[in-house]
């Protein structure tokens, strides 16, 4: 197995390396003194068994060279363990406990590719004074820089632990002839021995094997590469992409910039870039991998690296502002979690100097003081004021108090490829509490379906509540067959238009593919009336996707209007009144529901919706939509 003391270059190869120990005479840094200048801590394990110490030093960041940056996720508060830094007792969370005396135990011997024994390490719970607020703010806009500048940006992702019941989805699409989820679980073979399969072989691509150029021999390379354990690592993989890390925000800028990068996983460690070459064949070959938060970073991963690759070629720093720049990195950034509500916007700030060359306005920089609330607020005037178009207001959830209705939660904002394709109408007052959007009206409420509980529950069969049955024929009867008998179209057209979203995701089979999954979660009327599902016999990873997205679909709220045409509520817990109204404002890429809000002609937001059938279905709204169309003004509060 290619375990992580194992990666590292030969006795002969010592003096290749321009390699000087580090000075550890300086003065100790803990108790914390104030960081003046570029100066950053730095810390070094000590070697020993038994209890954890480490010295803790600071210095000016160009003054050490040799130093590894750690990219982790903190993991809870609550039992936490302790370690001796400068002789004093210090808490850390288990998560870093555990890669602490991970790195500490398997650092023994001569140099290695990840670093050596004595190198400092950068981490940012210890390095950092948590408790100092105005540090943390000085220092957050720092973090690009820091981890630029680090020899080795080492990713743990964690111990390898058996896997739980939360991989199930992970062990159902693993294909015949071998079940890996029954080796895993049954001790045949242990997870750590198919990690380290993984990554050992990884680390031998190019020396006993390469990828093919054409992707259909890819997956046949790999077949053989892994012979009889392929399913397995196909499994462990997923389970993997699904680690608290790729969830994290502020690993997306941690790991981008990094000289060399590292992923280790337990005892086992390979090169970030050979990994993601790997999955990324894994998941040509197994679509439910694309639904991995792991899958979601790789993604983002390439859009960093490509704004990254433009950057160098041109010898300059990308041409856009600096809103453009933040709205684009807010979006890569989708779907990751952070401690600090906040850190969902400040932990992509490093990369706004990166990539534009431009310093932040000082209305942008971080303030640990402003409830976060506040600072969403401030944020989305300065994006909206600057050009940032109204994808920006589309966000599943909305619970902040205090601020007006169209700032978004940044907490939920969705992963979006590509900008609308006009310049939108608005403008924020100068008090910041109106939004002055311009658009045109749809037509009125019909008929509403409120949002139902998640399909996904712990009773769900195969991830299938056993009642989506019911819901299927309720929304079938109540908007479905109305719209079909007021638009006057067949109901299957209603029907293909509103699972379109699935046919994309999971295009095997085409329409009658997704229209057969959508009969058979609906399933039929037998002899002794109940509705009774159909079961398919071999489940494959095109049989769960195709549920999944449908169940996800017909949970949503549902909007039906006069003409026909029905709307899917894109925030969830939301009531849509009958005296809402539905319209379309030039920049955003779908309708939007607001509600007068009884102060004078304003508006509250309520939700944007997808138009799922009828008036507008999959239209594009750029500049040739609006060229003959009479724009109204609506003030949003």
């Amino acid at each position: 197995m290619a375990q992580v003391d194992e990666l590292r270059p030969g006795e002969d190869d010592l003096n290749l390396y321009d390699y000087g120990p580090p000075t550890l005479c300086r003065a100790p840094a803990y108790p914390y003194r104030r960081l003046i200048d570029d100066d950053i801590r730095l810390l070094n394990i000590l070697p020993g068994h038994g209890v954890l110490e480490c010295s803790l030093h600071q210095m000016p960041l160009a003054e050490e060279q040799a130093f590894r940056a750690l990219s982790y996720v903190w993991g809870a508060q609550r039992g936490m363990e302790e370690i001796l830094l400068e002789g004093r007792p210090f808490k850390v969370t288990k998560s870093l406990y555990e890669v602490l005396r991970q790195l500490r135990e398997d650092q023994p011997g001569p140099p290695r590719e990840i670093g050596y024994q004595k190198d400092y390490l950068w981490i940012d719970a210890i390095c950092l004074n948590q408790q100092d607020v105005d540090e943390k703010s000085r220092q957050v806009p720092r973090m690009m820089e820091i981890y630029e500048a680090a020899s080795v940006v080492l990713i743990w992702l964690g111990p390898n632990r058996p896997m739980t019941k939360s991989e199930k989805l992970a062990r159902n699409f693993t294909p015949p002839p071998i079940d890996a989820a029954g080796c895993l679980r049954f001790g045949s073979v242990s997870t750590d021995d198919i990690v380290g399969l993984l990554f050992e072989k990884v680390n031998m691509k190019g020396l006993e094997w390469d990828l093919p150029a054409d992707e259909a021999e890819q997956a046949s390379v790999l077949h053989e590469v892994f012979g009889e354990s392929y399913n397995a690592v196909v499994q462990a993989s997923a389970e993997l992409l699904q680690r608290p890390w790729f969830k994290r925000v502020w690993t997306l800028q941690e790991c981008s910039v990094g000289k060399s990068t590292w992923v280790i996983s337990g005892r086992h460690g390979t090169h970030l870039q050979d990994f993601i070459k790997i999955l990324k064949v894994f998941v040509v070959h197994h679509r439910l991998l694309a639904m991995t938060p792991g899958f979601l970073r790789i993604r983002t991963l390439i859009l960093v690296e490509d704004a990254k690759i433009d950057m160098w070629f041109g010898e300059k720093k990308l041409e856009m502002g600096v809103a453009e720049c933040i709205l684009k990195l807010i979006f890569y950034r989708s779907g990751l979690q952070a401690t600090d509500p906040r850190d969902h916007l400040y932990g992509v700030l490093s990369f706004v100097t990166y990539f534009t060359g431009k310093q932040l306005p000082a209305e942008l920089r971080p303030d640990y003081h402003s409830p976060f609330e506040v600072v969403y607020w401030h944020y989305t005037a300065y994006l909206l004021g600057n050009g940032a178009d109204l994808g920006l207001l589309m966000t599943e959830r909305h619970n902040l108090q205090g601020v007006p209705s169209w700032v978004p939660d940044f907490r939920d904002l969705g992963l979006r490829m590509e900008r609308v394709s006009c310049d939108p109408i608005a403008s924020v007052s100068p008090d910041r509490r109106t939004l002055y959007l311009h658009g045109i009206r749809m037509e009125y409420i019909c008929d509403t379906v409120c949002e139902w509980y998640d399909p996904r529950c712990s009773e769900a069969v195969d991830g299938i509540h056993p009642d989506l049955h019911h819901r299927i024929q309720y929304v079938e009867e109540r908007i479905f067959k109305l719209a079909s008998r007021i638009r006057n179209v067949a109901l299957e057209q209603i029907l293909d238009d509103f699972l379109w979203k699935a046919c994309r995701l999971f295009p095997q089979g085409g329409v009658e593919g997704v229209r057969k999954a959508y009969t058979n979660l609906k399933g039929y009327f037998g002899r002794n009336g109940p509705w009774i599902p159909r079961r398919e016999r071999r489940k494959t990873a095109d049989y769960f996707g195709k549920n999944f997205a449908i169940a996800d679909e017909i949970r949503l709220s549902l909007v039906l209007l006069d003409d026909g045409t029905i709307l899917s509520a894109s925030r969830t817990e939301v009531n849509i009144l009958p005296n809402d109204l539905v319209c379309v404002f030039k920049g955003a890429r779908s309708a939007v529901i607001i509600r007068p809000s009884g102060q004078g002609d304003s508006f509250t937001l309520i939700t944007h919706c997808d138009i799922r059938s009828g008036t507008f279905f999959r239209r594009d709204f750029d500049e040739g939509f609006w060229a003959d169309k009479n724009l109204e003004e609506y003030q949003i509060i």
